[in-house]
């Protein structure tokens, strides 16, 4: 029921108490203005005064879900990168935007439940960073040996390779990530060789590198001999069907390890 000077018509008092209502609506405008840090208890919620916006799991206790200032794990101290991630009700990180330190580039990752990245996109900002994605291929070529023995290796004749010749195809049915791996024994396997190998994707070469002398087993090709990191092809985002091939030559006396132990798409390092 409305009050009885409600109810009187527009005057001198009805003017004061419109005043006086506003009044106190700025008074309580500035108060939630001015607030550094709040809890509302009974949603579990909470914003601190660095900005952060968390709330809690109200049987648990874990915090399901936080948005703010990101921190160090080993010391605590603000790393000035915003941070958003959503826990399981066990505590374990489920989906964050996390940071690399060293740079300051944010990835979204999906985690396991031990914590363990399983996909995230790639720091670069292209593409995907994990999982990493086999590159199936196939030789276009018959390794040197008799019929029915065992190799450890495929390798050809230096004679058969003193110009450029292709080894080894595939094709990528969607390049999801900025660059690609190669691993394999490259090298002499007898004699004395010097060998060089190409990576081309979509027609165009990704890396290169180069052998002498001793056999080299099961050595990274990314980005040349001893390097680790992929060779970058960026540019081929999302194009479907995009041809891979590992070519090579040599010059020298005996036979040359060529074979490719596995290829595939990566992110950025680190891995």
């Amino acid at each position: 029921m409305s009050k009885f000077e409600d109810l009187m018509p527009p005057g001198t008092d009805a003017l004061w108490r419109e005043i006086r209502r506003l009044r106190d609506e700025v008074t309580e405008l500035r108060a939630a203005r001015s607030n550094e840090a709040a809890t509302v208890s009974a949603g579990m919620f909470t914003v601190d005064k660095e900005g952060g916006f968390r709330v809690f799991d109200q049987e648990t206790g874990f915090s399901a879900f936080y948005a703010g200032a990101g921190t160090d794990a080993e010391t605590g101290e603000s790393t000035g990168q915003t941070t958003v991630y959503w826990n399981r009700n066990d505590g374990s990180r489920f989906l964050d935007i996390a940071h690399f330190l060293e740079t300051g580039e944010q990835v979204g990752v999906w985690r396991d439940r031990d914590h363990n990245e399983i996909v995230s996109d790639d720091r670069s900002g292209i593409g995907l960073s994990r999982p990493w994605l086999p590159i199936p291929g196939s030789y276009q070529f018959v390794s040197l040996g008799a019929a029915g023995s065992v190799v450890q290796y495929t390798s050809l004749p230096v004679s058969s390779i003193t110009s450029e010749q292709v080894l080894w195809e595939a094709r990528i049915p969607m390049v999801t990530h900025p660059y690609i791996d190669v691993y394999g024994v490259w090298g002499s396997a007898s004699g004395s060789s010097n060998t060089t190998y190409r990576l081309e994707v979509g027609g165009e070469t990704a890396g290169t590198w180069s052998t002498t002398g001793t056999e080299l087993r099961a050595n990274r090709a990314s980005g040349g001999i001893g390097q680790t990191g992929g060779f970058n092809i960026s540019s081929f985002f999302n194009f479907t069907g995009t041809l891979v091939r590992v070519l090579a030559q040599s010059s020298g006396t005996g036979n040359v390890a060529c074979d490719v132990l596995s290829c595939y798409l990566r992110g950025s390092p680190p891995p």
